[in-house]
Order: C-alpha cells, then sequence, then structure tokens
C-alpha cells in the first residue's frame, strides 16, 4: 500500500506541475495534502500556509474595500462639482465680462499704445494698394485658392481650338440621312405591366425595330397593320437596315415614291460615312456614321475627308450605293 500511495503522489505532482487551470490545482492540492497525511499520520498539519492564505484573502478584501471608496469619494465629487457649477447665480458669470473689459479700456485708453496704432494706420505699408489681395483677404481658404490659380493660369489664345468645342465637318448644315420606304407598323405586346410595348416595321417579310417618340405613339397605334409610306432616320451598318427612328408615315400613292437621301463626308478608312446634323438644331453635334455597300465604280471616285450626296437603292432591308456626287461646300 505505501508504494502505491507514492507512486500516486509523483503523478499528482508532476500533473501539478503541468496544470494551468487554479480549480483543478486546487482540487490536486488537497489529494496530495490527504495523501501525504496517510502516509504520516504522526505528523502535524502545517498551519502556515493557511495563515498565509487568509491573510492573503483579507489583504485583497482590504484593498478592493479601499479602491471602492476612493471611486466612491471621486463620484462624488465630480456631482458636487457639476451641482456648483449648474447652481451659480448669472450675476457671477456676468461680473466676470465686465471685469475683464475694464483693464482692456484701460490699456486702449493708456497714450503709449495708441501711437503705434496711429502710426501704422498713417504708415503706406498697412494700407494694401492691390484690390486682388483683399478680395483674397476677405474671402475663404477654397475662393482664394480659385483666385490664385486663375491668377497664375495663363490667357487663353485666340488662335487655339477650346477643348470644348464640337468638331465640325465640311458642309455642315447639308448633311442629310433620312428615307421613304413602304412597310406596315406592327406592335409587339410587353410581357409586364412595366415594359412597353415593342414597334417593328415590316419589310417584304423582314422586321425593323422602329423607334418611336411620346409625341408620335397616338397616331403609331390607329396605323397599325396598314400599308403605309414611313419616314424615318436609318442606321445602317455593313449595308443592313438595323433601326429606324419613325418621324411619319402616310398612305402610298404614286406622287411619293421610296426615296433615300443620304449627305455626308467619307470616310475611307472605316468605309463610312460620316453625316452631321445642323448646328442650328442640333446643337450637341451628333455624327451618325451610316456604312451602306458601295458599288466598286463609285470607291474608285471617294476620297476621304470629301463631301458627297450618295445615291443608295434598297432591297429587302440591304441598302447599296450606287452613284456619288461630288459637293463643293466651305466648312461651317
Amino acid at each position: 500500500m505505501p508504494s502505491a500511495t507514492t507512486d500516486k503522489l509523483t503523478q499528482l505532482r508532476s500533473q501539478l506541475q503541468d496544470c494551468t487551470n487554479p480549480t483543478a490545482a486546487k482540487l490536486l492540492k488537497s489529494t496530495i495534502a490527504k495523501l501525504e497525511s496517510q502516509l504520516n499520520p504522526a505528523q502535524p498539519k502545517p498551519e502556515q500556509p493557511k495563515a498565509k492564505s487568509s491573510q492573503t484573502k483579507s489583504s485583497t478584501i482590504a484593498q478592493r474595500k479601499a479602491a471602492l471608496k476612493e471611486s466612491q469619494k471621486q463620484t462624488n465629487r465630480k456631482i458636487s462639482q457639476q451641482q456648483q457649477t449648474k447652481l451659480k447665480p448669472p450675476a457671477q458669470n456676468q461680473a466676470k465680462p465686465k471685469a475683464d473689459a475694464t483693464p482692456q479700456q484701460n490699456k486702449s485708453t493708456s497714450p503709449t499704445q495708441e501711437s503705434p496704432k496711429a502710426q501704422t494706420e498713417a504708415t503706406p505699408q498697412s494700407k494694401n494698394p492691390n484690390p486682388a489681395t483683399q478680395t483674397q483677404a476677405k474671402a475663404t481658404p477654397k475662393e482664394a485658392t480659385q483666385l490664385q490659380t486663375a491668377e497664375q493660369a495663363p490667357a487663353p489664345s485666340k488662335s487655339s481650338d477650346c477643348p470644348w468645342e464640337p468638331r465640325l465637318l465640311p458642309g455642315n448644315g447639308t448633311h442629310r440621312a433620312w428615307c421613304r420606304i413602304p412597310g406596315t407598323i406592327r406592335m409587339q405586346e410587353a410581357a409586364t405591366e412595366d415594359e412597353q410595348p415593342q414597334y417593328f416595321l415590316q419589310v417584304e417579310g423582314h422586321l425593323v425595330p422602329l423607334r418611336v417618340k411620346r409625341d408620335t405613339i397616338k397616331w403609331v397605334k390607329r396605323t397599325l397593320d396598314k400599308r403605309l409610306m414611313v419616314i424615318g432616320y436609318p442606321q445602317i451598318l455593313e449595308g443592313q437596315i438595323k433601326w429606324l427612328q419613325c418621324c411619319g408615315a402616310y398612305e402610298q400613292s404614286a406622287d411619293n415614291p421610296e426615296r433615300w437621301v443620304m449627305v455626308g463626308v467619307w470616310n475611307g478608312k472605316w468605309q463610312k460615312i460620316m453625316v452631321q446634323r445642323d448646328q442650328t438644331c442640333d446643337p450637341t453635334t451628333r455624327i451618325l456614321y451610316p456604312s451602306p455597300l458601295v458599288i466598286e465604280e463609285c470607291l474608285a471616285q471617294l476620297k476621304g475627308g470629301k463631301l458627297y450626296e450618295y445615291e443608295c437603292q434598297r432591297e429587302g432591308i440591304t441598302v447599296t450605293v450606287v452613284g456619288v456626287e461630288a459637293k463643293s461646300v466651305d466648312a461651317a
């Protein structure tokens, strides 16, 4: 039995050394003490550690009580100070600025201090002859920085082109790109209430998307599923009509046949016609780039940057340039 208890003691002591939990360490210590008392019953129990532990406990309790008392005293002091500041009469608060104002008046009446003020007002250096600096002194910091940058920036020369000015093409005001084409307007109902219905122009079995403005929706709805002559601005890409902006429609007749009008500057690099809106109608200078097909005879006549009138023919939704006429119009 003693050998078993000693082995158990060694195990518990090793566990106590490795233990980090305070509660588990207390349990281990108590079991070790019991085993040691069983091995040595004649020896008296040690009383000093208990006394030390009791002393440490009492000292910590006393420290906590003292800390609590000090914190309560500090809070009471703060409360009393706040109450005193709140309960001060207004006469005392008003008396202080008066007392502070009297020495300032005395200082201003003293002759020794009035003489330098008069000197500074009399000297020409104190007065600012430049009005721009006076405005900077009165203005806010942001305005001052803006004034400085405006003064430092060089004045724009009249010969230099402003970057915000639109680029004008030759023959501005004579550019055109519109057509009068026979077809039937169709409407596709919207799938949901939030969406708008879509309109198409049926041209010889092809459906061309039709762009309709708000002021023309009413009469477009009245002319649905009727054979009409529709007027609009076409968008042509690689010879195909991609969409048509509707401007009007009327019944077909021999007096109003199909017509294509296209006037613009030829761009040989892109093989496109640059059509610019009239500046009086469209100040933003919107430029369209239709690209119809061009026969070889016309390609030989076209030169980049020149203004031409193009004769077009349509087959289905394919548009081809079959004739070219040069226009001698100066740049606007």
